[in-house]
């Protein structure tokens, strides 16, 4: 047998179930604005870039134009082949059999990091200019 809830709960259970429609839709708005502000920021890197500036000013700051770079991860199945690549080229070599284990082991983490991909990114950074007290 279900109980009765009060005027009380019933109030709240309307009010959370309008709030979280509020949500949903801001959410939905937020998603869209967002969606737009990227588009114009490429937009504004392609401009900026063109025309070699690296910083616009406006009323209310600067929007500066910033890069970004990093190196992307080896795959698992790639460390192994390019760790089965060192050996091959270095096993027979005379010099590298008489290294030291860790000089060994620092040439194969070497190796590997001149295989990393390195990726650039461009974005743009808003500053504010401050307001004085």
């Amino acid at each position: 047998m279900a109980k009765e809830i009060n005027e009380a709960e019933r109030n709240n259970i309307i009010e959370y179930v309008a709030m979280d429609n509020q949500i949903k839709e801001a959410s939905e708005a937020l998603r869209t604005l967002k969606k737009r502000k990227g588009e114009l920021s490429g937009n504004i890197i392609q401009c900026m870039q063109s025309r070699d500036i690296s910083i616009f000013n406006i009323d209310d700051g600067k929007l500066i134009l910033q890069e970004s770079s990093r190196l992307v991860p080896l795959k698992e199945d790639n460390k192994k082949l390019l760790t089965i690549q060192f050996f091959q080229r270095n096993w027979t070599d005379p010099g590298y059999q008489v290294l030291p284990f860790d000089q060994k082991v620092d040439l194969l983490y070497e190796f590997l990091a001149n295989q990393r991909e390195r990726v650039e990114k461009w974005a743009l950074r808003r500053t504010r200019n401050r307001v004085p007290k």
